[in-house]
């Protein structure tokens, strides 16, 4: 019977102990430690957005003519049916010896950042041209001129640009006249000053091809004019054009013939980029 008591008792002091345990550990689950924190406030500058102001504009109105009018007795004047002398004159969208063309384009503003000009021709350039067998060019007869202008109207010819090393020189070619206006154009100095840099691009095909080419230049200037014509025998030619447009043309005054193809087409698209670019140290 005491021993029963007994085993009693100690069970009892047992759970007594195992509630005193639980309790205390609730109780260490509720403390929150301290901890160690640094801390101070630090004032702060406002930043904005760089400013960059650019506005480009270009004007291709006169860059190809839209008429091109032919007199002359020999050619297309002639009197109207009733006798009165008056001249008919033949009008017509063309590009040919004696023939010019002009466009404007500008970039004008400023920037926070430095920044480049490029202009350039797409891939879909197309000039008038007279080639040989190996397709390279033997007769191009339009000749291209970049002009610079400080105000947007008294223009100066752009010859050369680049730094000493890297020279352009004007060559009469397109992508040769873009080149020039880039290097004239250059980089753009982050500035609030607003910049102001205009240019014009000019062609003109010689009327009197002699006087670039003493040889053939009146010669090759007639082929391009046959080629344009379209398939037809000539006593001094023959042109034919090919199914994916190739035009042939076989020169009959010399011997041996010579076999030429020709382009009689101007056309390009122009692209005047102003781009940020990254600072150097």
């Amino acid at each position: 019977m005491e021993e029963r008591k007994s085993g009693k008792k100690t069970r009892g002091i047992i759970i007594a102990a195992m509630l005193v345990l639980l309790l205390a550990i609730g109780c260490l689950c509720g403390i929150t430690f301290a901890k160690y924190v640094t801390s101070k406030s630090v004032s702060t500058q406002s930043a904005t957005v760089a400013k960059w102001g650019f506005v480009i504009s270009a004007n291709a109105n006169d860059l190809f003519g839209k008429e091109y009018a032919v007199t002359g007795e020999e050619t297309l004047a002639k009197k109207v049916a009733d006798g009165s002398g008056v001249a008919v004159v033949a009008k017509k969208a063309a590009v040919a010896p004696g023939t010019t063309g002009e466009m404007t384009f500008s970039i004008v503003g400023n920037a926070e950042v430095p920044a480049q000009i490029k202009i350039t021709a797409g891939a879909d350039v197309k000039e008038v041209a007279l080639k040989g067998t190996d397709g390279n060019p033997v007769w191009s007869p339009v000749k291209w001129t970049i002009w610079s202008s400080a105000d947007g109207t008294t223009y100066t010819e752009i010859k050369e640009a680049g730094a000493e090393g890297d020279k352009i020189t004007a060559d009469g070619t397109l992508a040769t006249a873009l080149a020039l206006a880039s290097k004239q154009g250059g980089t753009i100095a982050a500035s609030t000053t607003e910049t102001k840099k205009y240019f014009k691009l000019s062609w003109s095909w010689a009327f009197d091809g002699a006087t670039a080419n003493p040889t053939n230049g009146n010669r090759y200037d007639t082929l391009l004019g046959y080629a344009a014509a379209g398939d037809k025998d000539y006593t001094d030619a023959t042109v034919s054009t090919a199914e994916g447009g190739a035009i042939t043309v076989v020169d009959k005054s010399v011997s041996p013939e010579v076999t030429y193809t020709a382009d009689t087409t101007i056309s390009f698209s122009l692209t005047i980029t102003v781009e940020q670019v990254q600072k150097t140290a």
